[in-house]
């Protein structure tokens, strides 16, 4: 299954992210993402999941108030 990740940026944001979605039963996993995503501004932190799930994860985010930088798909 295709997998998507959104860029965080700090660690413990992308923590705060992964709780908030493991609460409402969407599987994530924490994930450093090397180049800081398409900014290219050092390494970042996010949060990898199902691309399906994508736009439940965005919902969830914003309504935590976690702010995601960009989503990278997964390419097969």
């Amino acid at each position: 299954m295709p997998k998507a990740r959104a860029v965080i940026g700090s660690t413990s944001q992308a923590m705060r992210a992964l709780k908030a979605l493991e609460a409402r039963v969407i599987r994530a996993e924490l994930v450093k993402i090397p180049g800081g995503g398409r900014a290219g501004r050092g390494c970042a932190y996010g949060v990898e999941f199902s691309s399906t799930q994508t736009d439940n994860v965005l919902r969830i985010l914003a309504a935590d108030g976690i702010a995601v930088r960009e989503i990278i798909n997964e390419r097969k």
